[in-house]
């Protein structure tokens, strides 16, 4: 392995890697995307908070309410000032006649200001919880995990514990 390919896997090794992989992956699962937009807009959930909540639960780590309230926290500003205001952005532009590529283009800003936004919540879980990754995951403790995590998080936004049923579902089939 050279220099450059030996990078490559420790890059892809890290918690900010292993974040944006597991959200491209799970968004793109059939139902997901559908169930986190449902929430975004019904609930103004932060569907990139709902996305680290799942991945911290397959790597074996219950996340306390104050966990969830200091991640947050962490990446808030971030996402009202850059994340929030391109999306509103993206939306006015998205039928404007003759704007397609402009429209492209700031679709594709949006996703880099939600990647970041993964990056600090990765950046927190490496300062905070990295040490606590189980040794060894089973998919049905992993799966008691996340529905304890979707609990927090329904919580966390007020609403009912049942509320991300649809995510979990979709999680699920996928």
């Amino acid at each position: 392995m050279d220099a450059g390919e030996q990078t490559k896997s420790q890059e892809e090794a890290t918690a900010r890697a292993g974040l944006w992989r597991f959200a491209v992956t799970v968004y793109g699962l059939p139902g997901v995307a559908d169930a986190c937009l449902r929430a975004q807009r019904q609930w103004d959930v932060d569907v990139n908070l709902m996305l680290f909540v799942s991945w911290c639960a397959g790597q074996g780590v219950c996340l306390t309410p104050d966990d969830l309230q200091r991640a947050e926290a962490r990446c808030l500003a971030w996402r009202e000032r850059v994340v929030l205001p391109v999306r509103e952005q993206r939306e006015q532009w998205r039928n404007a006649p003759g704007l397609g590529a402009e429209y492209a283009a700031i679709k594709d800003l949006e996703l880099q200001a939600e990647r970041r936004q993964l990056e600090l919540l990765a950046d927190f879980f490496e300062q905070d919880h990295a040490s606590a990754v189980a040794t060894e995951s089973k998919a049905s403790v992993e799966s008691e995990i996340l529905k304890q995590q979707l609990r927090v998080l329904a919580t966390h936004y007020d609403l009912a514990n049942d509320a991300f049923a649809e995510y979990l579902e979709a999680l699920r089939k996928g």
